[in-house]
C-alpha cells in the first residue's frame, strides 16, 4: 500500500472515530515525503502501515480507539516493548501516550492526539518534530530532558509530574495549535532480554 493511501485510510479512521477532519497530505503529490531519502521513505511508510494495523486490529476486536490504555498496551505488545507494571493502569482515555525510541524519534502516539492536531498526518510523520512543535517555557524543556534521561539510563523507572503544567506550540499554528499540556508520567520501556529501557514513554493531557 503506497503512502498516500496510508494517509487517506488514517484520515479517514479519524473522521469515523473522531468526527474530527484530519488532512492526508500537505498537497497530492506529497512533498515531504518525496523530500526524504529512499530509506527514509521506507521507513516512514513502514512505521505508518503499522500504526494503521493496530488501529484496525483494536477495532476488529470491539476496542474502541479512544480508549487509550487499550490501544497504547496493544501497540507496546506490537513493538515488543514492556513499561513498569503499574503504568498502564494509571493511564486514562483524556491522555495522551507518545512512544519514542532511543534516539527520540516518535513511534507511537495514541489517537486521541488527532483531536487536537493541525498538522496533515504526511507532515507527522515526514517532517522533524522540532519543527512541528515547539515549548518555551524551558524550565518545563529541561525537567523533561532530565526525566527522559533518568529513565533511559535506568535510574528511575517512572518519573511522575517532572514539571509544572505549561504550553506547547504547534509553530505553524500559532494561537489555535496551542496546547496547555500537563505531563503526568515519564517511563521507560524495556525490550526482553535487555536490562535497560530500549525505548520510554510520554503521558499527558490537555488542560485547555
Amino acid at each position: 500500500m503506497s503512502m498516500g493511501q496510508l494517509c487517506q485510510m488514517l484520515a479517514q479512521l479519524c473522521y469515523s472515530q473522531l468526527g474530527v477532519q484530519m488532512f492526508p497530505w500537505s498537497a497530492a503529490d506529497l512533498p515531504y515525503f518525496s523530500a526524504l531519502s529512499e530509506g527514509q521513505r521506507r521507513l516512514v511508510r513502514n512505521d505508518l502501515a503499522s500504526y494503521v494495523a493496530i488501529c484496525q486490529e483494536a477495532l476488529d476486536a470491539g476496542i474502541s480507539l479512544k480508549n487509550t490504555g487499550e490501544l497504547t498496551k496493544m501497540a507496546l505488545n506490537s513493538m515488543g516493548l514492556t513499561p513498569t507494571k503499574e503504568v498502564l493502569s494509571l493511564i486514562s482515555d483524556q491522555d495522551v501516550v507518545d512512544v519514542y525510541n532511543c534516539e527520540h524519534q516518535q513511534i507511537f502516539r495514541s489517537f486521541q492526539f488527532f483531536s487536537f492536531c493541525r498538522y496533515s498526518i504526511e507532515e507527522l510523520y515526514c517532517r522533524p518534530w522540532p519543527d512541528l512543535i515547539q515549548r518555551k517555557d524551558l524550565d518545563a524543556e529541561k525537567l523533561i530532558f532530565e526525566a527522559i534521561t533518568s529513565v533511559l539510563e535506568g535510574s528511575q523507572s517512572l518519573v511522575c509530574h517532572p514539571c509544572r503544567p505549561h504550553w506547547v506550540y504547534q509553530t505553524e499554528y500559532p494561537g489555535e495549535g496551542d496546547i496547555h499540556a500537563e505531563v503526568r508520567f515519564i517511563t521507560g520501556l524495556t525490550s526482553e532480554g535487555q536490562n535497560k529501557p530500549q525505548a520510554y514513554a510520554g503521558i499527558w493531557r490537555k488542560l485547555n
